[in-house]
């Protein structure tokens, strides 16, 4: 599976999880992390979706990948 497909069951509806979103404190809402932002640390608490794969995959992959670009990381695959 790749990063990009990652999904969350919401309600009914079940939403990609990519690209990154940010959520802010301010009445929820949100915007797009940039294409071109850089992966500087992976935190759990924002690594969010209906398994599998196991979190622990998808962070080893994002951790092996820090320094890339956002916008290149949905096509890594996670098994």
């Amino acid at each position: 599976m790749q990063i990009q497909d990652l999904r969350r069951k919401m309600g009914e509806n079940r939403l990609l999880i990519w690209p990154l979103r940010v959520w802010t404190s301010h009445g929820g809402d949100s915007f797009a992390v940039s294409h071109y932002a850089v992966l500087a640390r992976v935190l759990r608490i924002i690594l969010e979706w209906d398994p599998p794969p196991a979190i622990e995959a998808v962070e080893a992959v994002l951790r092996a990948h820090l320094g890339i670009e956002i916008g290149t990381l949905g096509d890594l695959k996670v098994d």
